[in-house]
């Protein structure tokens, strides 16, 4: 599975753009780490007791977009405080909350990563790149 933008996120910048409805981002996205990936219409299972990370969504935790892409600006580091291991990490989806809420994008990693007791996962700075990945239905 690639990177993708959930359909929730796809339809409401589709329903903007075309002045059906208006859409405004939240001031934060969540982001959870994901032992099963989910599709673009939701699902796939969370590092269940490590915490979704928040970012603020503005100029001063992510780069300028260019090339249709853009990244974190500073380290993010997944904590856990779990009694076990959490397992392999295969990707990071982003939610608009904390808990529950919508599905908005999901990336792989590039090499899943086995999370042991105590261990912490770290996401380096531009590192952290999204990019809308999709093809044009024709």
């Amino acid at each position: 599975m690639a990177s993708f933008w959930s359909e929730y996120l796809k339809n409401k910048v589709l329903d903007h753009m075309r002045g059906i409805a208006t859409w405004t981002p939240g001031t934060h996205s969540h982001f959870a780490l994901m032992t099963v990936a989910p599709t673009p219409l939701g699902g796939g299972t969370e590092a269940g007791t490590i915490t979704r990370f928040m970012i603020q969504n503005s100029s001063l935790d992510w780069n300028t977009a260019s090339a249709g892409l853009t990244s974190n600006k500073a380290n993010w580091t997944f904590t856990t405080s779990a009694s076990a291991d959490i397992g392999e990490v295969v990707g990071i989806a982003e939610y608009d909350a904390s808990t529950a809420g919508h599905l908005l994008t999901y990336g792989d990693l590039t090499t899943p990563k086995t999370i042991l007791t105590g261990m912490s996962f770290t996401v380096n700075a531009g590192n952290g790149q999204f990019t809308y990945i999709d093809e044009l239905g024709v």
